[in-house]
């Protein structure tokens, strides 16, 4: 998928061998942001501050590729991942995007027992807003 020295973005298919979830803690989160800010990846928070500031301490996040970044060969491949986790401020799950390059990512604990996969599922159902049935 490269053309003339470059990586062409596109969507992550779930059939890929690579496509997996996985579990970051906040020293991973902030490995992976000093990561995406040396490569001057967009998707990142402002600063490891902002970060530590926003991410629970003792919490875990979970990180899935929703597309393969373009750009050079000559860079890092990278992934631009959601990422959900509790928000310290609003005391809630989220879930945002973040640029990962594929060898952190490939490092990162793959989310695979029962339990880390259910807590996926429910920090995936607990940011739907109830609504009425009609």
């Amino acid at each position: 998928m490269a053309e003339d020295g470059i990586r062409m973005w596109h969507k992550f298919d779930t059939r890929d061998s690579r496509f997996s979830v996985r579990r970051a803690l906040l020293p991973d989160l902030i490995r992976i942001n000093e990561e995406a800010e040396r490569e001057n990846w967009s998707a990142k928070w402002s600063s490891v501050e902002a970060l530590e500031r926003q991410v629970e301490p003792d919490g875990a996040a979970f990180l899935c590729p929703v597309f393969r970044n373009g750009g050079p060969l000559s860079e890092p491949e990278s992934f631009r991942c959601y990422v959900w986790f509790t928000d310290r401020l609003e005391k809630r799950g989220v879930v945002s995007l973040l640029d990962v390059s594929w060898k952190t990512f490939s490092e990162l604990e793959r989310a695979r027992s029962i339990e880390q996969l259910e807590r996926v599922i429910f920090v995936l159902l607990a940011n739907y807003t109830l609504a009425r049935l009609i």
